[in-house]
This record gives C-alpha cells, structure tokens and sequence, in this order.
C-alpha cells in the first residue's frame, strides 16, 4: 500500500515548521526508523524518521518549504506503486497503515472543548476572552486544527472596540518614542513560544516558598564516589532529581494538572521531570522520562545528552513532550534567589540557586556548611503553603542524608 506520511502532531503547542534538510530521494529504499527530514520546530532541528520501510514513491515538500501539522510530506510504498500526484494536504487528516493495495488515509480525531463547545481553546485563551469580553464561538482559531490563541483573542477585542468607534475617535496605535538608538528585532520561534506559554501562565495564581538545603554531606558523597568509583558518573542535578521523583510520589499535587473547565485536578501517576535549558535561541526545557524509574548516574547521562541537544537544536520532539514537573537552576549563573514561572500546564516549579559556603550554625557551633537554595513556585489552585513546605522537608531529608539515595546510585 502506499503510505502517505504527514507531519505529525507532536503537542507542546507545536503546530508548524520549516524543513531544513531533504535526506532521501524519490525511488530511494528505506527502512523503519530512517530519519526522512531535517524540520525546524519552534523548540528545536528535529529528524523525522521513516514510519515503515519501502521506496519513497513521492516527495512533496523541499528544503525552505514551511509545513503544517497534517499536511502530507512524503509518499512510501513498494517499487510497483504510484503515488497521488497532489494528496489531500488537509491538515486534519493524518495517515495509517492499513493492509491490501491502495492509499489508505484516516480522519485525525476532531478536538472539541471540555465543556462541550464548539471553540477549541486553552484555559488560559478563555480567561484571556473573559477579561477581554471575546465570545469565543464567534473566534476564528488560527492555531493547529482550528485552536484559538491568544492572539486571536486579542485580535477580535481590538477588532471589537474598532467597530464601536466613530472615526474620529479610532483608537492610534501606541508610539513608543526611544532617547537613543535603538535595533528591533522580530521575536524567534523560540522566543514566540515562550511568549505564548507566559501568556498562558497568566490565568495561574502562582504562590511560593523557600527553603535553604545543607548539601555537605551529598558533597562529601560525591567526592568519595569520585574517588572511590569514578566509573560511576554524577551531578548534583542528577541527584535532585532523582529525590525529586521520589518525593513527588508522596505529594501528588506537586505532580498535577488544574482542569479549569471541568473543575478537576489530574494526579499524574508518572513521573518526568523537565530541565530547564538556556541556549542561545531561549529557553528549552528537556525532559528526563520516568526519572522514579531510573538510577542516578543514568539521569546524570541523560541530562547530558538532553541539554548538548537542546544547546544544538538538535534533540527529538518527543524528549520535549510530556513533563510533570520542571526545575530551573540558576546556579551556573552565580544566583542567589529566583522566582520561577510555572511551566503550564504543570502545578509546580523548583528553582535552583548556586551552592556556597555558608556560615550557618550546625550542632551548636558556627561552621562554614555547603548551603543551596531552593524555591518552589506552585499554582495554589492545586495545593496551599502547608503541602508545598511539607513537600519541601521531604526532597530536603533524601538530599540533606544522601544515604537514603545511594541505593539508587
């Protein structure tokens, strides 16, 4: 059969990119897996990997060619088959193998809001239209499969207020006058998407706490692990996370997802944790999958890995999908404090200050201890100051008596 490939929907508000390079050839054999294109993403260069083996019967795009969500790329199938000339490129369809001859294409699954309407839209979107007095139903959505974005709200309460106005009373846009030189410089996918995810962060009353972690003793640990197993590789960061998964799974509601149109909160039962990233293109966050799952120096590997990528915009989609919970660390930078964003649509965010020698007093005596900040931002829809320090102590007693984690070494 011939298998009409078409750029997928990877979630993470991710709906359109640009192909950066074609790695195959019409009439060329590949196998499952074969990475097929090169597409930049707002997030990152990512390899499109062939979904079954045969010819490529047909090419429908070429390097430079900007593409959507659904629309068709690339035509696969045995040497005797032919491919449609020009396919359905509705984005809305999505295609799956199915066995016998022919072209074998399957309706997407159509999106409908929780509540049962018609507009598809994110919490945020609709807090952004009730404060904006926008009916929704009346919105055109520009985003993937006809999704409402924030600009779109925006549009029709300007478009709105236009309409309500005399002409010579319409609104000028505003001026902003500049004391000197200045150079503007149109926002990046990167930089547009993290806009949009503040935007969305808007309709969350975020609350925080902060507490100061004694890392002597890790320190003390992965100094010995250094001596005594340099095999054995860990950070810092490793171990955080590593505590993070296991403190998570005793407080579910830093593990969480506030539902506003149904009123629910979802308890996720996995757990993946995102780091943070700085690159030169903005702010990308990688995810650590089933972090509870795995051992400290596979997470300190992992981590390795994930940020090299993301640093090179060359990480797969999939390894930016589906966090639980986010930690961002400034430490590198020399910080002292931070209050993080939370990453919507999670419930929680941990940032992270440098390490510093501390004086503190410790049994009795003032002593210079391995002292790390750590402040926690969390949306108090989900839970109040009392679960996010009680969440606090618990990640603080596996980092602060590391022993409890070295069987996870």
């Amino acid at each position: 059969m011939v298998y009409l490939f078409k750029f997928p929907d990877v979630g993470e508000g991710i709906h359109e990119g640009t192909v950066v390079k074609v790695l195959v050839t019409e009439g060329q054999s590949v196998k499952t897996d074969e990475p097929l294109f090169e597409v930049e993403t707002d997030k990152a260069v990512v390899e499109l990997p062939s979904p079954q083996t045969g010819v490529v019967l047909k090419l429908y795009v070429k390097q430079g060619d900007a593409i959507k969500v659904g629309q068709t790329i690339i035509a696969i199938g045995a040497q005797d088959e032919k491919a449609p000339d020009k396919p359905d490129e509705t984005p809305a369809q999505a295609a799956v193998p199915q066995a016998g001859k022919g072209t074998q294409t399957i309706a997407a699954p159509t999106q409908t809001s929780a509540a049962g309407g018609k507009a598809i839209a994110t919490p945020a979107v609709r807090s952004l239209a009730q404060k904006l007095g926008v009916d929704l139903e009346k919105v055109k959505g520009t985003g993937m499969g006809g999704r409402i974005m924030p600009s779109d709200v925006e549009n029709a309460a300007k478009n709105a207020s236009t309409m309500q106005t005399t002409p010579s009373q319409s609104p000028q846009p505003a001026q902003i006058a500049f004391a000197g030189p200045a150079e503007r410089t149109p926002l990046s996918g990167v930089r547009k998407a993290i806009a949009e995810r503040m935007t969305q962060w808007l309709s969350i009353p975020q609350a925080g706490v902060s507490e100061d972690f004694d890392f002597t003793r890790l320190y003390e640990l992965r100094e010995k692990l250094k001596r005594e197993k340099p095999e054995l590789k860990t950070t810092y960061l490793s171990f955080i996370v590593k505590a993070l998964a296991l403190a998570l799974q005793k407080h579910p509601s830093l593990n969480a997802t506030f539902l506003q149109e149904t009123q629910e909160i979802a308890f996720k039962k996995y757990y993946n944790i995102g780091i943070a990233t700085d690159t030169e293109h903005g702010l990308i966050v990688p995810v650590v999958k089933n972090a509870d799952k795995k051992k400290i120096s596979e997470i300190a590997a992992e981590i390795e890995v994930l940020a090299k990528g993301a640093r090179e915009r060359k990480i797969r989609l999939e390894d930016l999908k589906d966090g639980t919970f986010t930690i961002t660390n400034v430490g590198s930078f020399g910080g002292v404090a931070v209050a993080p964003v939370i990453n919507y649509p999670e419930s929680a965010i941990l940032g992270l200050s440098k390490m510093r020698d501390t004086p503190v007093v410790f049994e009795g005596r003032i002593v210079a201890r391995k002292i790390m900040r750590f402040d926690l931002g969390f949306d108090h829809r989900v839970l109040d100051g009392g679960d996010a320090m009680r969440f606090i102590e618990e990640l603080k007693d596996y980092l602060e008596n590391p022993e409890k984690l070295e069987q996870y070494l």
